[in-house]
């Protein structure tokens, strides 16, 4: 299912800033557009074979944030999803008992759609980082972990021994109401995150490997993206 559609992508709420630096907005950014992005943001990641683009997009704006403050480079930054996606379903309680009598337990040999297909979004990853079970390093918990073992479960020890970073916090916008401040976060961010339906529309090719989407009939859940730049003059790059 990829991105499960939520209730904030029909009720998200306006953002109230506690201060605007919208007069010093450019129309485009970043400067060298794809080029500066590649120089500065790491390679996109490979979700294939599962539905896991929410978690993607998760972890992939956390690695963007923490080079955007300086603590991490492209280079020495790269979180696992596949953390994210497993303890989303397979709840462990926190080792402070804060979390006691929460629980989550996803049996994929019961179910009909294995839990990395069936999707989530930006709340889910919220919930659990909010909780501060991770982020850790792809290298602890790699996503090939899945490869030949869908079944394969993660050691609870991943929960919150080895967290690399900490939520701290999240910024729900209004993208329609309020490009300016989506704008806004990206610079100070490095992304955003975004929800699309991506069913029974065309893609358009503009070169160098980028695309637009156009879609303006449609809504619901489909897929999970981070907004990493625009161009209000041509087309926006994600």
């Amino acid at each position: 299912m990829d991105n499960i559609e939520s209730e904030l992508d029909n009720n998200t709420p306006l953002y109230e800033p506690d201060e605007s630096l919208y007069m010093s907005v450019p129309t485009a950014y970043p400067e060298n557009g794809i080029a500066d992005i590649r120089a500065n943001y790491p390679a996109n990641r490979d979700q294939n074979p599962y539905g896991t683009c929410w978690a993607f997009s998760s972890t992939g704006l956390a690695e963007f944030d923490m080079i955007n403050d300086g603590l991490a480079s492209k280079d020495t930054v790269d979180f696992s999803e596949a953390q994210l996606v497993y303890f989303a379903y397979n709840f462990v309680t926190d080792p402070l008992g804060g979390t006691e009598g929460d629980k989550a337990k996803y049996n994929n040999k019961l179910a009909s759609t294995i839990y990395q297909n069936r999707g989530g979004n930006f709340e889910y990853a919220l919930r659990r980082y909010s909780q501060w079970i991770g982020l850790v390093n792809e290298s602890d918990v790699p996503y090939s972990i899945f490869k030949n073992d869908t079944n394969a479960s993660i050691d609870s020890k991943y929960a919150y021994g080895y967290d690399r970073a900490h939520l701290q916090n999240a910024y729900e916008i209004n993208i329609k109401q309020q490009p300016q401040q989506v704008k806004e976060m990206i610079r100070e961010h490095g992304a955003v995150g975004a929800m699309y339906y991506d069913r029974d529309a065309g893609w358009g090719f503009y070169g160098d490997d980028a695309y637009t989407y156009y879609d303006a009939d449609r809504a619901g859940g489909g897929h999970a993206v981070m907004i990493v730049g625009w161009d209000d003059k041509e087309c926006a790059i994600a």
